[in-house]
């Protein structure tokens, strides 16, 4: 008999990690891809504890989204970064338990 590994992902109407959408939380990877793929879902986010750069894009949440992190997840930007760092386009957007980090 073999066990499969199931992924938050996996079960309908769980919130996804960003890890199953290519994000690494190392701090040095540009996750900035991969958090908006995560939030494509339409279903909670779940940042696990870890530093997610963003390089000099920002990050952008466009649908109704639950944003939420492990504690010690940080999202952080480029050194001499002068954007907004996070942009919000869509209603009932709520973010908890992680910091955002501009320099």
């Amino acid at each position: 008999m073999s066990l499969t590994k199931a992924s938050y992902s996996m079960i309908t109407g769980a919130p996804v990690n960003v890890k199953d959408y290519g994000a690494t939380g190392d701090g040095t990877t540009n996750d900035a891809v991969a958090i908006p793929a995560a939030q494509s879902t339409n279903s909670g986010v779940f940042l696990p504890a870890g530093n997610y750069f963003c390089g000099t894009t920002g990050l952008t949440i466009s649908a109704p989204i639950h944003l939420f992190g492990e504690n010690g997840a940080n999202i952080f930007f480029a050194t001499g970064f002068s954007g907004t760092g996070l942009t919000v386009n869509a209603a009932y957007v709520k973010l908890s338990n992680f910091s955002l980090q501009k320099p």
